[in-house]
Order: C-alpha cells, then structure tokens, then sequence
C-alpha cells in the first residue's frame, strides 16, 4: 500500500512540473491602445507619374488602455519614424518604420503601412503597424495595430491605434 502511494505522490508531482513547466512556458499576448502625436518634416517631389515624400516624423506615444504584459497604462514614449509615401493618381502606398523608446530606454519596433488617405492638413487615413519586436521588456514581441492618423496644420499629426501583440 505504501509503494502505491509512493508512486502515486511521484506520479503527481511529475504531472505537476510538466504541466507548471507548459504554464510558464505558453506564450503571452494581449492588447493595448496608444495614441501618438508628432511633428512631421517632409519633402516632396514629382518623379515620374507619382509624387514622392519622404522625410522623418518625431514625438510621443502614450499607452491609454491596456490588458497587461510589458504594455503599462500609462506608460510614454519617444517616438521617431521615418516616412516615405508615394501617390499616384490610383491611390496612396506608405510606408513608415518606427521606434518608440520608453522611459526605461527599451525600444519597440513597428513598421505603419496604408494604402488609402493622403498626407495634407485635414488628411490621413486608416491603415496596419505591425510590430516587429524591440529591445528589453519588448524583445520577441510581435503583432498588428490598426490605426488612423489625421493630419493637422502646422505639420503636426495624431494617430490612434489599437494593438494586438504576443510573444512566444
């Protein structure tokens, strides 16, 4: 009787490592929205059929809703993209890689694309980042933020996104 308790107190805690071991190994993900506000400076020029610009846009991204994981209501970041649209007389493609660095210095890497919109005063347009992965807190990270930007005068810009994200 008391090798069937054994063995069976053994069988037990085996199951509860492999399966506390799968818990601490499933992959984490979650949601969070952010809006951002920045400055652009870009330069344009006709090429070809297209108007072409390009140029670098700088300010700051807010976390205003969030379920967990390294995505803190609340949390602030510097964000700096570097922009290049081109428009032709069938639409808009642009393209924008982006870091946002938080208060820690850890990075978040995305990359906004959108089809659809303009870039004038009064302007925008919705469009997709995904999110590439980053630095510290964000390493590994990946996922996809629709989003709208309206373009405002004086160069400035607001963008809303709403995020999904997960890591392995």
């Amino acid at each position: 009787m008391r090798r069937f308790f054994g063995g069976a107190a053994a069988l037990a805690v085996a199951a509860g490592l492999a399966f506390g071991a799968g818990s601490a190994l499933a992959a984490e993900s979650g949601t969070f929205e952010f809006y951002e506000s920045a400055v652009h400076d870009y330069s344009t020029m006709k090429h070809a059929d297209a108007d072409v610009t390009v140029g670098p846009l700088h300010g700051t991204a807010t976390i205003v809703k969030s379920s967990g994981g390294p995505f803190r209501e609340g949390a602030n970041f510097g964000a700096t993209c570097l922009v290049y649209a081109r428009k032709t007389k069938k639409g808009v493609h642009l393209e924008a890689p982006c870091a946002f660095t938080d208060a820690a210095g850890d990075k978040l890497w995305l990359i906004a694309r959108r089809s659809m919109g303009d870039i004038q005063v009064g302007g925008g347009g919705r469009g997709v980042q995904r999110i590439v992965g980053g630095t510290g807190k964000y390493a590994g990270v990946t996922g996809n933020c629709p989003y709208r930007t309206d373009y405002l005068p004086d160069k400035w810009l607001v963008s809303k996104s709403t995020c999904s994200w997960s890591r392995p």
